[in-house]
């Protein structure tokens, strides 16, 4: 009967992780589709030709920068010599950097986003910004929960300093969306189902837009390249 009842025990700890790692994912997808899905669905309904510039490649050597940083401090934290394997997590870092920018500049480029300082603040800064607290404040929000579960502090951070990293990623997601919104309605491409809200923010106070009567190059706010 003991057996039974550790049995039942473990398969509940399963059932509860899942969710958990269930929960986590989801959140995940919801914060990455409010952040830049955006941008996605402007790209794919207005389906503009892939253009590159000198920015953009500007952009990603400052994204190869990143990695490359991360992993010396990860390396100086965990205080542990790994110099044989440095250079696999070097090449690791620039293939995933390099995909990350080329998906984004051909995803700002079918939007219509042709501004070079748009660009390049979304590649090099809005970009990692919104990875990183799309990723990290449902990670964090887990290890605040086992904090107070467990009632010890998780790898040594009191519950003050996780819940605020946790507000902390929580205010790079959303700015990361308010400026994917704001390079989109500065070139008039917003998607439709927020089109709405475009008009709202555009809309002047005699009751009509100072955008309306302008070809849409005049509205882009930047050069096509």
């Amino acid at each position: 009967m003991r057996v039974l009842f550790e049995l039942l025990i473990a398969l509940l700890w399963l059932v509860a992780g899942i969710l958990c790692l269930m929960a986590v994912f989801f959140c995940i997808y919801r914060l990455g589709k409010w952040s830049l899905g955006p941008l996605d669905r402007a790209a794919r309904q207005r389906e503009h030709p892939v253009q590159f510039s000198l920015v953009d490649l500007l952009s990603l050597i400052v994204l190869f920068q990143l990695p490359m940083a991360a992993i010396r401090m990860l390396g100086l934290a965990l205080e542990q010599p790994y110099e044989s394997m440095i250079y696999v997590f070097y090449v690791f870092g620039w293939f995933v950097s390099f995909l990350a920018w080329w998906t984004s500049v051909r995803t700002l480029s079918r939007a219509g986003v042709h501004n070079p300082w748009h660009r390049s603040l979304f590649v090099a800064v809005i970009l990692p910004a919104a990875v990183v607290g799309t990723i990290g404040a449902p990670c964090m929000v887990v290890a605040v929960a086992l904090s107070i579960f467990f009632s010890d502090p998780f790898m040594g951070v009191d519950l003050v300093k996780l819940s605020s990293i946790v507000v902390f990623l929580l205010v790079i997601v959303y700015a990361s969306g308010r400026y994917t919104r704001y390079v989109l309605v500065a070139v008039g491409n917003l998607p439709d189902e927020e089109e709405i809200v475009v008009a709202q923010l555009v809309e002047s106070p005699e009751g009509h837009s100072p955008f309306r009567d302008l070809p849409p190059d005049q509205t882009a706010g930047g050069l096509d390249i």
